[in-house]
């Protein structure tokens, strides 16, 4: 198969490495399937709440991630490590190229806009899936309470051309926005002739329910990126933890199976994000 795809939950702020053994990585992406970040035993007001991947390629077998993760107030007062985590994930074109597939990412995209302009393997796609590979919320020079966060990776394209497009957000109920507010985004694409990998896009999960995705052939892989995430408060409050996304899931014969795709928010006095306000959306890409 010449697409292969790896997934490693880890502590924020250490290093990952997907081994493809024998094969040859020819290009790849990486993405964001989970994350979830903390101060710790106690909340915080937020200045700044940032996650990216710095990725490298050692050798022709392994791709490297560096999880960089910020979630930190005026004061301080910083991510507990120990007890944040991301699943990060990587598909790879392996062993031969291949005409009918694009794999590209994009940094730093503002809210509203979209990246540069990223070639596609045509003009009628099967796949065209764009998902979150990191984000940067800021305040700026003072920190605030948090209300509403919402990020996400989009697609657009013109012909055999695409690009990802970003919204980002951070409010408090003052009045207080982002002043920084940018997206990193992966992308997927695919032509009809692509038989390598499969997608398919859930929205709107708020659940701690299983939820099950069914692709109707055999599957040896998967993996699970976050192509959005809300959360909301019923009013602004410090914050204790956030995050969003699917922290696991199960290969099944010819399905997937994701378990508590949700998003969350709390501080130290109760105050949890409002479900029916909140959720992620993600797509499941899946090897035959």
């Amino acid at each position: 198969m010449p697409v292969a795809l790896r997934h490693i939950k880890t502590e924020t702020n250490k290093t990952v490495t997907f081994d493809f053994g024998s094969d040859q990585v020819l290009s790849f992406v990486t993405g964001i399937g989970y994350w979830s970040f903390t101060f710790g035993s106690d909340d915080h007001h937020v200045q700044t709440l940032a996650l990216s991947l710095a990725t490298n390629q050692p050798d022709p077998h392994r791709v490297t991630a560096r999880v960089n993760a910020t979630l930190s107030d005026e004061s301080g007062n910083n991510i507990k490590n120990s007890d944040s985590s991301v699943v990060v994930c990587c598909a790879a074109l392996v062993n031969s190229a291949d005409s009918d597939l694009a794999l590209a990412g994009a940094t730093a995209i503002p809210n509203n806009q979209s990246s540069g302009s990223i070639a596609l393997p045509g003009s009628n796609l099967s796949i065209a899936s764009a998902f979150l590979a990191g984000f940067d919320l800021s305040y700026g020079s003072r920190d605030h309470h948090v209300r509403k966060l919402h990020t996400a990776a989009g697609f657009t394209a013109n012909g055999s051309q695409g690009a990802i497009t970003s919204q980002a957000s951070m409010a408090d109920d003052s009045g207080n926005n982002a002043s920084t507010a940018t997206v990193n985004g992966g992308l997927v694409a695919a032509s009809p002739s692509e038989t390598g990998i499969m997608a398919q896009s859930e929205t709107n999960l708020q659940t701690t329910d299983r939820v099950e995705v069914d692709f109707g052939t055999a599957l040896s892989d998967a993996v699970v990126m976050l192509q959005d995430v809300t959360l909301d408060f019923s009013k602004d409050h410090h914050v204790k933890t956030l995050g969003g996304g699917v922290p696991s899931w199960t290969l099944n014969p010819t399905s997937v199976t994701l378990d508590s795709a949700r998003a969350f928010i709390k501080d130290d006095s109760g105050n949890n994000q409002v479900d029916s306000e909140s959720g992620v959306s993600v797509v499941v890409f899946a090897v035959p």
